[in-house]
């Protein structure tokens, strides 16, 4: 099977379970999020430094403009990732994970970290 097949089969098992089981006490749906971050996976997952494509840009600025809304979402945001991170699911490259920001020009910085305190 292709890579690009296997990392599209890879989401959607990651939106399924995210939509099960990841209950998130904000207006944010995880479910909903985690679709936005399909044109991530290719930036997310390459080993070694990688600069991100004018698509995973715009998909990271549209998640930042939902979190910034309210705490709630924040949190709810930052759920998503670490749910995503923490999955095993992916091989995510946390160094890249880190730029996004910086590379990106978020207006704040959420994580995606499978050790991140979305609570604070």
């Amino acid at each position: 099977m292709e890579k690009k097949q296997q990392l599209i089969i890879i989401g959607c098992m990651v939106i399924i379970i995210a939509a099960i089981v990841l209950p998130i006490d904000a207006d944010v749906v995880c479910q909903d999020i985690i679709p936005s971050l399909l044109p991530c996976l290719t930036y997310l997952t390459t080993p070694g430094p990688a600069q991100p494509s004018p698509s995973f840009c715009s998909a990271t600025v549209s998640i930042a403009e939902i979190a910034l809304q309210s705490q709630a979402d924040l949190q709810g945001v930052c759920t998503c990732f670490k749910s995503v991170a923490d999955s095993g699911s992916f091989q995510i490259n946390f160094g890249n994970a880190k730029a996004i920001t910086k590379l990106c020009n978020l207006p704040l910085n959420i994580p995606i970290d499978p050790n991140v305190d979305c609570k604070t």
